[in-house]
């Protein structure tokens, strides 16, 4: 049976939701071993337990928010709702690992704080998203768009300056008729010259 409920699939939930624990679970050890050194006389225990923790917040939260995308039949491409879901999931995640680690007193303080730390995440993917999404979907060279080095070469502390294909083609046609024209003058220089040989 593949689905619990209508549009979870249960199958593709899993992985991904082992995935991230899994990251955060290490991300969890690193901070809890390099935490352990410096606050706490037992560091390997104190890096287990941090892992520990951290596993639990990013698989459950992971495996919170899948469901409720698929639960509720949200669009993944809208990012209001990937906000809300990811909100929601933060809330409901760390309410009930403070509840089940921490006890009852963490349910309120950790369900407003991976909230809001699920919602910021949500928000600061949204932007980048959108971010790449309009580098994508424009010219590979737009002449109005600024990148980074444009931007540092167009700088007025910058003795260079950032020439497009049109501005530099100009340039060299410039440099090629004012040559043309010195061996224009070079040529009536000769003819004067021969000229005056001859007489």
């Amino acid at each position: 049976m593949e689905t619990d409920t209508p549009g979870v699939n249960i199958k593709l939930t899993i992985w991904p939701t082992l995935q991230v624990g899994a990251f955060t679970g290490i991300a969890g050890l690193l901070f809890g071993g390099v935490s352990g050194v410096i606050h706490s006389s037992k560091p390997a225990l104190f890096a287990f337990a941090t892992g520990t923790q951290w596993f639990a917040l990013g698989s459950t939260f992971w495996a919170t928010r899948s469901l409720f995308i698929g639960g509720c039949h949200l669009d993944r491409d809208d990012r209001q709702h990937m906000l809300y879901a990811s909100a929601a999931s933060g809330g409901i995640t760390g309410g009930g690992i403070g509840a089940l680690i921490r006890g009852r007193a963490n349910v309120l303080p950790g369900a407003v704080l991976l909230s809001l730390l699920g919602g910021v995440g949500q928000s600061l993917y949204n932007y980048a998203d959108s971010r790449h999404t309009q580098n994508v979907s424009s010219p590979l060279d737009p002449p109005s768009k600024n990148r980074f080095w444009q931007k540092i070469a167009n700088s007025p502390w910058v003795p260079m300056r950032s020439l497009s294909d049109k501005n530099y083609l100009k340039i060299l046609q410039d440099k090629l008729s004012q040559i043309e024209d010195e061996i224009a003058a070079v040529d009536e220089e000769i003819k004067t010259i021969s000229a005056d040989d001859q007489d």
